[in-house]
């Protein structure tokens, strides 16, 4: 690794303060992305940006999905995703919302099977 002379290193440091990532800072100063990296990482520096895949439900959306759900209102994470479609124009999986509402403390629970009357009539009395 070459040597970087002071006035580089600060503008590394006021570039990353900015918001630009090690990729346009390597670009805009013509110097390698390791350089940039190992400059970050003697600065100590954080990055505010959130790595990944952007939420689809916001906090807000979410609390809607919580209440719904807990109050009784919508009873099935199938009829919530047509209610966030139709009210926000949200377009969810139904595993994805049910990965919130767990994620939340929310617990899903299995429908009680009923016995139709027909195997009830016939049933073996003991």
């Amino acid at each position: 690794m070459g040597k970087v002379n002071q006035q580089t290193q600060q503008n590394i440091k006021s570039l990353l303060e900015k918001g630009f990532t090690q990729r346009d800072i390597s670009t805009r100063l013509k110097i390698p992305k390791s350089t940039v990296a190992w400059h970050s990482k003697r600065i100590d520096f954080k990055s505010t940006s959130k790595a990944g895949r952007p939420k689809i439900l916001s906090e807000r959306d979410e609390l809607f999905c919580v209440k719904q759900i807990s109050t009784g209102k919508i009873p099935t994470v199938v009829q919530l995703k047509k209610e966030l479609k139709q009210r926000f124009d949200i377009e969810v999986t139904t595993d994805t919302i049910a990965k919130m509402l767990k994620q939340k403390g929310l617990k899903s629970a299995e429908k009680e099977k009923k016995t139709s009357s027909f195997s009830k009539k016939y049933q073996s009395k003991d």
